[in-house]
């Protein structure tokens, strides 16, 4: 993830590396940092992070298996957020994440799609999409999250070994998705199965 300063202009490079922790990298100095303490607590061996994201204000965002979603204020030197549950349920972690232009966060996890207000103080799972996948017989991992020029929310979902991967489309104002491709009806170009 990426830290900007006060102009924009990007900063500081959050890494993780599996097994071995987080580090900082300072794209000015041209040097590995230390890892502010509350964020090295966050990620200490043998803690497993799943994804590190930087929001438009800042916040860092870590997700951990254990420890479940924490947003740390990197100006603040402060955790702002934390929220063991649902991300630190068995299968339920926050595995990417989303800031649109309205600022709301969304949260894709091993077990569907989670929207968090722009004042980051509520999360809620998103029914509509959730129920859809289910419904469908579709996998319910969200591995990749974006938004087009008319707020519309697109993700992919996959994470077995089953034909169920899927990419929708969900209009937060309407509060509809749209299976773009559904593996279980479509033939894609890229199909590649898990054997």
């Amino acid at each position: 993830s990426i830290q900007k300063n006060g102009s924009g202009i990007d900063e500081t490079l959050w890494f993780y590396i599996p097994y071995h922790g987080g580090y900082l990298y300072d794209l000015v100095r041209k040097k590995i940092k230390p890892l502010p303490a509350k964020v090295a607590g966050l990620v200490k061996m043998p803690e497993e992070v799943v994804t590190f994201f930087i929001d438009s204000r800042n916040i860092l965002w870590v997700s951990t298996i254990k420890g479940g979603l924490t947003g740390y204020d990197i100006l603040k030197d402060a955790i702002v957020w934390e929220a063991k549950l649902p991300f630190s349920e068995k299968r339920r972690w926050a595995w990417c994440m989303y800031e649109d232009r309205l600022k709301r966060m969304w949260i894709g996890s091993y077990n569907g799609l989670f929207v968090m207000d722009a004042d980051k103080k509520g999360l809620e799972p998103v029914e509509t999409v959730n129920k859809g996948l289910e419904k469908n017989g579709l996998a319910t991992v969200i591995a990749d999250i974006t938004e087009d020029a008319s707020g519309n929310i697109w993700f992919t979902a996959d994470g077995t070994d089953k034909k169920n991967a899927t990419i929708v489309k969900f209009d937060p104002a309407s509060n509809k998705m749209q299976l773009i491709y559904n593996e279980n009806k479509q033939q894609s170009i890229n199909h590649n199965p898990v054997h």
